[in-house]
Order: structure tokens, then sequence, then C-alpha cells
């Protein structure tokens, strides 16, 4: 929680983070992810349960089977 702290308090003075959260906000469909809350900090991460909640969707969901990779750059594939 303190590094997700850390790093909303490096962006609040990015001037380009802001613009992307303003044009989401007025861009994002109602209920689509986009419309959603993008990063938070130690007061609205501190949630009763909030790390025994991560933890149980860890266990449950991180498999290795279910990820995929996706590799963006100018190389070819053999170089990326």
């Amino acid at each position: 929680m303190n590094a997700v702290d850390n790093e909303f308090k490096k962006n609040l003075s990015n001037e380009n983070r802001a613009v992307v959260q303003i044009e989401k906000n007025y861009a994002a469909v109602p209920g689509c992810i986009l419309d959603r809350f993008q990063t938070g900090n130690l007061e609205t991460l501190n949630v009763p349960g909030a790390v025994e909640e991560l933890r149980k969707f860890y266990k449950d969901n991180y498999s290795s089977n279910l990820m995929s990779l996706v590799l963006v750059g100018k190389a070819d594939l053999d170089q990326l």
C-alpha cells in the first residue's frame, strides 16, 4: 500500500496523467472499465480486510496457465 501511495503522490503533479484522467472521465461509457478510478492512496486503500481480500483473489485467480504475454516493440519477434 505504501508503494501505491508513493506512486500516487509522485503522479499528482504529472499534467499528462491529469489530462488522461479528465479524458477518461468524459469519454467513458458509464459502467465501462475506463469509468473506474485507476489508482489509490493510503486513505483509499486502508479498508478493513483489503489485504486478506487481495490474498484470496491472488490464491483463487493467479495461475501461470491463465496468463498471456504481449510484446510491443520495433524489433522482430526473435529479437524481442
